[in-house]
C-alpha cells in the first residue's frame, strides 16, 4: 500500500531589495532575514497544529532573485516535471524560473498601475458622459 505524503506548506514573500531597510544588507543577508522571519512566524504553528511534514519559505525579490530554499524548491519541482514528461531538466528549470520572473513582473506592474478588469460589455450608447451639459455651455 502506498504511503500518503506529508503535508508541505509553501509561503511566498516578495520584498523590494532597493528599499531603505535593505540598503545596508548584502543580498544573501536580505534573503536569510526574510526566511528566518517566516520560519519564526509560521514554523511552530505548522508543526504543532497542522502536523506539516515541511515548510518552505519561498523568498523572492522584486528584482527577480530567489532565496536558497526557493531555488531548491524550483529545482525539485523541475526535476519531478522533467522525469514525468521525459523532458530535459535544464529546459524545465529555465521555464519555471522564467515563468516566476514574468509573473513577478506582472504583479509589480499591477501594483503600480492597478488591476484593470475586462470590460463588462456595457454599450457605449448607455454611458452618460454629460456631453449635452458641456455642449450647452459653449
Amino acid at each position: 500500500m502506498r504511503q500518503r505524503p506529508d503535508k508541505a506548506f509553501i509561503d511566498i514573500r516578495v520584498f523590494n531589495s532597493l528599499a531603505k531597510s535593505n540598503w545596508e544588507k548584502k543580498p544573501a543577508e536580505m534573503y536569510k532575514s526574510h526566511q528566518n522571519e517566516k520560519r519564526r512566524e509560521y514554523g511552530p504553528r505548522l508543526t504543532q497544529v497542522e502536523k506539516a511534514g515541511g515548510f518552505i519559505p519561498a523568498i523572492l525579490s522584486t528584482s527577480g532573485g530567489v532565496g536558497k530554499e526557493c531555488d531548491t524548491l524550483i529545482r525539485k519541482i523541475a526535476d519531478g516535471i522533467a522525469l514525468k514528461r521525459k523532458e530535459k531538466y535544464s529546459d524545465v528549470v529555465a521555464f519555471i524560473r522564467r515563468r516566476i520572473r514574468f509573473d513577478l513582473l506582472r504583479t509589480c506592474v499591477i501594483s503600480l498601475r492597478g488591476y484593470r478588469k475586462p470590460s463588462n460589455n456595457t454599450s457605449i450608447k448607455s454611458l452618460d458622459f454629460n456631453l449635452r451639459k458641456v455642449a450647452s455651455v459653449y
